[in-house]
């Protein structure tokens, strides 16, 4: 009788420890390199995609937080490795050559393309022509109601993915100490969070301040609801959802459904492992098959820096 009930019990508890080993977001599946790319860039920080003004081309736009210029790639082409580079550093006020800390980048359907700085936190918006700077937007957070952000207790730690919202307002992540996700408005306009209807990465006019420089103020933030160790940036899918890019633990994060200033705190859902070739992982984009492509942050790009993945499929 006893071995019966000591079979029975183990019986019962086996659910149990095969549920203890289940990670809590599932097991990352890893993704696979489709494409390796060199580009002299040093440092990429930042990626998004822009449709050429005028030719309609599909054109890939990065960013390094070294210097102070747009690199282009038309993306059709991009076998040949040839970039075409806009140099904005003479334009920019407060002009550092100690580096330009440009984290991210965003285009809207104009051309224009936002650029994130980290430290002066800022958003310089430019000329479809990428020739000029016309907006600079100065990112504020209040003093009250804002203290677990610890905005200014690293001053290198602020702002690294950039969403722009149709309502008008942005959405900054912060990459850790903590990590959050804020979102900025002018004119005391209120926080709405995130759904996709409001994104605005592949189609949509962003409105842009009147005065050519203003400030934006935070009006909301979010927490995580499970642990991520920084992200290095925010990107949509072509369905609008938004990933969270890991540095640290070479990860693809995807937040579940819309968030709102009602409920502060973003869920996490499915994640991916970068391959072992991703080593410092910096900048991304989501192609319309849902391919990630990944851009890597070195000092002197000797090898490949850019890799086109396997589909974000789970």
């Amino acid at each position: 009788m006893l071995h019966r009930i000591v079979v029975l019990a183990a019986l019962l508890l086996l659910p149990l420890a095969g549920a203890a080993k289940e990670p809590k977001h599932g097991a990352d599946r890893e993704l696979e390199v489709i494409e390796s790319h060199h580009f002299n860039i040093p440092e990429i920080s930042g990626m998004c995609w822009r449709r050429d003004p005028h030719s309609k081309q599909r054109q890939l736009v990065i960013v390094g937080d070294k210097t102070h210029s747009l690199y282009v790639v038309n993306w059709d082409d991009r076998q040949n490795g040839k970039i075409e580079e806009f140099p904005l550093a003479e334009l920019v006020p407060d002009f550092r050559k100690a580096g330009s800390q440009w984290e991210s980048v965003v285009a809207d359907e104009s051309g224009r393309v936002f650029i994130l700085q980290e430290n002066p936190a800022r958003v310089f918006v430019t000329s479809p022509d990428l020739k000029s700077i016309e907006r600079v937007i100065r990112l504020e957070i209040p003093k009250k109601g804002f203290e677990r952000v610890a905005w200014n207790k690293d001053l290198n730690s602020r702002g690294e993915g950039l969403i722009l919202l149709k309502n008008g307002n942005i959405l900054v992540v912060k990459e850790k100490k903590p990590l959050k996700v804020l979102e900025f408005s002018a004119d005391g306009a209120s926080a709405e969070g995130y759904r996709p209807e409001l994104a605005m990465e592949w189609a949509g006019v962003f409105p842009l301040p009147g005065e050519e420089t203003s400030t934006y103020t935070a009006r909301a933030f979010w927490a995580l609801s499970s642990r991520m160790v920084d992200s290095s940036g925010i990107n949509l899918d072509p369905r609008g959802r938004p990933y969270l890019l890991g540095d640290k633990e070479s990860v693809i994060r995807r937040i579940s459904g819309a968030f709102t200033p009602e409920v502060r705190e973003i869920d996490l859902g499915v994640s991916w492992k970068l391959p072992a070739v991703a080593v410092k992982p910096e900048g991304m984009v989501i192609d319309e098959q849902m391919r990630p492509v990944i851009g890597l942050d070195q000092k002197k790009p000797s090898g490949m820096n850019l890799f086109v993945l396997s589909p974000l499929i789970h």
